[in-house]
């Protein structure tokens, strides 16, 4: 169980860890639960990590981050992205578009609305694109880089490209 109030049991859990792959944030903000927070976390765990002997940190991000963004989701990853490289702690930074796979929310639940409407709001002229990626090759992506030695960022995406109506 994660214990961000309490960061010596933290590192505790960690104990006898070297690669630390890192998936946790929020999708959204719900009640107590926001991206602040997420990211305050996550920094909370970087130093846990840190200063328990973890060798490398494998994060994943997002593309398209800004640590200017005027959208917390976006502006959060980038915030962690920034501490990462600063804790002094190895890592591995993938930056996935949209992940699908059997038990993906975001394209499953496209799809369960496509079957179930006569209609579906596109944002925008449906003509931006998307290059997702695959759950078990970002998966695979991840594992590779928490056995690389050298820090680095990456774009994880899938090898086509759709626009959003293609997608659909």
């Amino acid at each position: 169980a994660f214990e961000f109030d309490q960061p010596e049991k933290l590192a505790a859990h960690l104990e006898g860890v070297t690669t630390l792959y890192n998936t946790y944030w929020v999708r959204f903000d719900y009640g107590a639960t926001n991206f602040k927070q997420a990211v305050d976390n996550t920094r909370i765990l970087f130093q846990a990590a840190k200063s328990d002997g973890v060798k490398r940190i494998v994060h994943v991000s997002i593309t398209r981050h800004a640590i200017d963004s005027p959208l917390p989701y976006f502006r959060g990853k980038a915030q962690l992205e920034q501490a990462l490289i600063e804790s002094g702690v190895s890592y591995a930074i993938l930056r996935p578009t949209v992940i699908f796979g059997r038990e993906d929310i975001l394209i499953n639940n496209i799809a369960y609305l496509l079957r179930t409407y006569p209609f579906f709001a596109v944002p925008g002229d449906g003509e931006y694109r998307l290059q997702p990626v695959y759950v078990e090759d970002l998966a695979d992506l991840a594992v590779a880089c928490g056995a690389a030695p050298d820090d680095c960022t990456l774009d994880a995406v899938g090898p086509e490209i759709f626009t959003f109506g293609e997608l659909l």
